[in-house]
């Protein structure tokens, strides 16, 4: 002290003292960050990844650290907003509960980064908080129920995360504005309390999985955005929405919700209303002509009916008016439906049930529009001309349309924006000139028309810079050959020429065509050899060269294909044998080759193609055994080696098949983690386009004894008898199966490989290959031995033939297992003993042919399945009996509802019986009380008598005529 000499250093020292003391009582360091806080932020700090970025956060100030907003020193100093947003993933791990004691928070956002694990219920206590936002982030686990304590809070954003549980009362919260909680997994319903929060402007509680119906939000006047899409809400939507008169923006898509939509006319502020993909019925209202502000209104994908109201017309401030996929009834001008949208953009009817009528009288359009789609309307006629003045349309889809005209030449000049075009399904005629195509259009789908002639390209090609990907021309009558020239169009990924008249060689050029998925040329008459420069198709996931006329052997190169998924060379006539190569492809899933000539035995490698779905080789030169390596295909849901030269017993691997020993109550698409998934198909198997296979045709006419391919090999049991003098044409109705493989929309990354399943002339769509869908077809070949009792494992099996072999022992009980099956044919075998009673529990079994065995006894009756077919499913049989080969002992069943059966010989014992008895009584009290009315009624009597004299002299007179 002896420094400070005088009053002006004494009063420097006191004040420095002063200063000191004051700052450990108010707990700031001299760097104006407290320290409690200061170790709340270092907790933070600690989940910073990479740690790299822990320069962001340097220094003793954390009030000085990017993200952290303090109060002036004067408030106390103390963290009151605190965003780390804008850093991009680099925090991670969970929230550190210290973040509760930051209590002077007013803003929190730790968004778009990788933290996880629960919401820490500490933050609770950060009563000044206003906005909070987690969203982005991998949080689990429910909200916090001590949020309901953030009274202050005016924004809560914990979307996009993976929070599950239920909606906690959030009540409390009156100074809320927006909340969004969408893309969680919150389930439960929508908390009653929610309309309690009047000063909300915005909820959206979107792609969740909600349930229950949506309570009354009627109160909520200051609401402008409302989203609760992608839910399972269900019920009507509320009335008291057309209370809502501030709301802007209502999305109530894809849920579960039903009845009529009530009339929202008040809501004049409306601009997006967002309602499909529900079942909502009823017509559409006709208050929606006063939301004179819409501009987006989306009914698509519901159960509307009913026509379109006269007096409604789309206001001229809509932009997108989306009606797709509904059941309305009607026809709608197009010019008193548009006349008034001067802004349209987006307008899509289709399949919306409405017929689109074009008026004749030309009309100036007061749009432009980008996306137009018609498919299903039936326009019929021409184009219509008006879409020729759409210069800025991108998306066009007018298939299905019952359209009738040569393509116009204005088609591929109108818009150079046009990137999509699609007139499939109708009659469109005329050659189609590939250089017209337009060099920007990225995708044309001109299938199933009547285009004729070859496909034109009348200028060089190779100058050209096409942008065109997918380009359908299926089911037409285009001819001659495939053009070199499309070997130039090098940014194609699909190429679908199937069901068309194109002869000649595929040309080498469709090598070039690197980027391809999808090449389809079947059902055509293309002939020559498989080109090897198709194994330049690194790309390929569908390879369909089915049903045309090519020869030689399957190159070895498609072993080169590594993505390749499904392969189709059936109805040719290929030879040799199948190459070893194809067991190098990982992600096939199916190999048809039937109805060729190859030869050699079925290779055993084909059991290590782990991926493998659906395997048929039917109707070739195959010999020897089954190898039992096809009983280790995991997947394997269809198998047809029918009508080949195997013998020898069934091997007990293929009674384990694991897809077929499965029940599958709730089939699914198998195969939905591959590379190319097994998808949608809608369109049933048909004549016209031809893209069928049977996986058990009908059996042909026999002349005579069935020949034995198998040569020296003695055939067991003796030979066939001839079918053709027993057994008339009208009652053999064989089933088929026909496999109908489709490619659809590569933008869904899904081609198709679906089922049309033909059972004695009703024929039942399968849209996918299913989980369930297993069939096994063995018929027509020389096997031999008892059929093991272990057929009945496969549970899951829809359709089993195994007809034309020299099966012999009894039929397995064990096969009354087979709970799914369809479709048995057993016919044409040396089966012998009864038919198992098990059987006639199979009561899906629509389809059964047991003829033509050695079976004996009496078909199962009580209770039994088996007396519904007809009696040709039982013949040449000669020692069985009963129904329905004993058609007098096919009395109908009896039921509760039938009368009382009268034993005849109790009644004889007791003589006339008392229905006899009464018939009698009131035959001759009939007629006593006639005579009684004529002999005391004269007038009656006379008028009697003379129309009697009438009838009977005409009567005379017209004999002697």
């Amino acid at each position: 002290m002896a420094f400070c000499t005088n009053s002006l250093c004494m009063h420097i020292c006191l004040s420095f003292l002063y200063s000191a003391l004051l700052s450990i009582v108010l707990n700031v360091s001299v760097h104006g960050c407290l320290p409690n806080e200061f170790r709340v932020l270092l907790s933070l700090k600690a989940a910073f990844n990479p740690p790299a970025i822990v320069y962001l956060w340097e220094g003793d100030d954390c009030c000085e650290w990017i993200g952290v907003v303090c109060y002036e020193k004067e408030l106390g100093g103390h963290v009151r907003k605190l965003d780390v947003s804008s850093w991009g993933n680099q925090l991670e791990g969970p929230i550190p509960s210290s973040l509760g004691l930051l209590i002077n928070l007013t803003e929190l956002d730790l968004s778009d980064n990788s933290l996880s694990g629960p919401i820490p219920p500490s933050l609770g206590s950060l009563l000044s908080l206003k906005r909070l936002n987690l969203s982005k982030n991998q949080m689990s686990g429910d909200i916090p129920l001590s949020f309901a304590q953030l009274s202050s809070l005016v924004s809560l954003d914990l979307s996009n995360n993976q929070l599950n549980g239920t909606i906690p009362s959030l009540g409390n919260l009156l100074s809320l504005k927006s909340l969004k909680l969408s893309d969680n997994q919150m389930s439960g319903g929508i908390p009653l309390s929610f309309a309690q929060l009047s000063s909300l402007v915005s909820l959206d509680l979107s792609n969740n999985q909600l349930n229950g119906t949506i309570p009354s939000l009627g109160n909520l006047l200051s609401l402008k955005s409302l989203k609760l899409s992608d839910n399972q809400m269900s019920g009507g939507i509320p009335l008291s929405f057309a209370q809502l008169s501030s709301l802007v923006s209502l999305d109530l898509s894809n849920n579960q919700l039903n009845g009529t939509i009530p009339s929202l006319g008040n809501l004049l502020s409306l601009k997006s209303l967002k309602l499909s993909d529900n079942q909502m019925s009823g017509g559409i209202p006709l208050s929606f002509a006063q939301l004179s502000s819409l501009v987006s209104l989306d009914l698509s994908n519901n159960q509307l009916n009913g026509t379109i109201p006269s007096l409604l017309t789309l206001p001229s401030s809509m932009q997108t008016f989306l009606l797709s996929n509904n059941s309305m009834t009607g026809t709608v001008s197009d010019q008193v439906l548009l006349r008034h949208s001067s802004s349209l953009e987006e307008l899509d009817l289709s399949y919306s049930g409405l017929n689109i009528n074009i008026e004749s009288t030309p009309w100036i359009l007061p749009f432009q529009l980008k996306t137009l789609k018609l498919g299903g309307c039936k326009i019929g006629g021409p184009i219509p001309s008006w879409i020729s003045t759409q210069f800025e349309l991108e998306d066009m889809d007018i298939s299905d349309a019952n359209l009738v005209e040569d393509i116009p030449s204005w088609l591929w000049e109108f818009s150079p924006e046009l990137r999509s075009l699609n007139l499939s399904n109708n009659h469109l005629e005329g050659p189609l000139t590939v250089s017209s195509i337009p060099l920007q259009l990225q995708s044309l789908d001109l299938s199933v028309n009547e285009l004729n002639g070859p496909l034109l390209l009348d200028i060089p090609i190779p100058e050209q810079n096409f942008s065109l990907e997918k380009l359908l021309l299926a089911d037409n009558k285009i001819e001659g050959p495939i053009t070199a020239s499309l070997g130039t169009m090098t940014s194609l990924y699909i190429l679908d020429l199937s069901n068309n008249q194109l002869r000649g060689n595929i040309p080498d050029s469709l090598g070039n065509l690197t980027l391809l998925t999808v090449l389809r040329l079947e059902s055509n008459h293309l002939n020559g050899e498989i080109p090897a420069c198709l194994t330049n198709l690194s790309n390929l996931v569908m390879l369909n060269l089915a049903s045309n006329e090519l020869e030689g052997q399957i190159p070895k190169e498609l072993g080169n294909l590594a993505g390749l998924a499904s392969l189709h060379l059936e109805k040719n006539n290929l030879q040799g044998l199948l190459p070893l190569s194809l067991a190098e492809l990982p992600e096939l899933q199916v190999i048809d080759v039937g109805e060729n000539n190859l030869t050699g035995n079925i290779p055993s490698w084909i059991g290590y193609c782990s991926s493998l779905l659906v395997l048929i080789m039917r109707s070739n030169n195959f010999k020897g055994k089954l190898p039992p390596q096809i009983g280790y295909l995991t997947e394997l849901l269809i198998l047809d080696l029918s009508s080949n030269l195997l013998y020898g017993e069934i091997p007990n691997t293929y009674l384990n098949l694991p897809a077929m020993v499965v029940v599958n109550e709730h089939m699914s698409v198998v195969g939905e983690d591959r590379r190319a998934p097994l998808a949608r198909r809608v369109r049933p198997c048909d004549a016209r386009r031809g893209h069928t296979i049977h996986l058990r045709g009908d059996i042909p006419r026999l002349g005579g004894n069935i020949p034995d391919p198998r040569g020296d090999i003695p055939r067991l049991g003796g030979n066939f008898p001839d079918p053709r003098g027993d057994i008339p044409d009208s009652d053999h109705n064989y089933d088929g199966t026909c496999v109908d493989y489709v490619y659809v929309n590569e933008d869904t990354r899904y081609y198709i490989e679906g089922l049309d399943i033909i059972t004695k002339g009703s024929e039942r769509h399968y849209a996918y290959v299913l989980s369930g869908m297993a069939c096994i077809d063995l018929s027509n070949n020389r096997l031999w031995g008892h059929l093991p009792a272990k057929i009945g494992n496969l549970k899951g099996l829809m359709f089993l033939n195994l007809s034309r072999n020299s099966f012999n022992g009894d039929i397995p009980g064990s096969m009354g297992n087979l709970s799914q099956l369809e479709s048995l044919d057993l016919s044409l075998n040396n089966f012998s003993g009864k038919i198992p009673f098990q059987l006639g529990s199979l009561d899906y079994l629509g389809y059964l042919n047991m003829s033509y065995n050695n079976l004996s006894g009496v078909i199962p009756q009580q209770g039994s399945h088996m007396i519904t077919f007809d009696k040709s499913a039982f013949w040449g049989n000669p020692n069985l009996r009963g129904c329905p080969v004993e058609s007098w002992k096919c009395s109908p069943p009896h039921s509760p509802l039938s009368p009382p059966t009268i034993d005849v010989k109790e009644e004889a014992k007791e003589g006339i019986s008392w229905y006899e008895l009464s018939m009698g009584w009131s035959v001759a009290a009939g007629f006593f009380a006639v005579v009684l009315v004529l002999t005391f009624k004269v007038n009656w009597r006379k008028t009697t008598f003379d129309q009697m004299d009438r009838v009977i002299t005409f009567l005379l007179g017209e004999r002697t005529n």
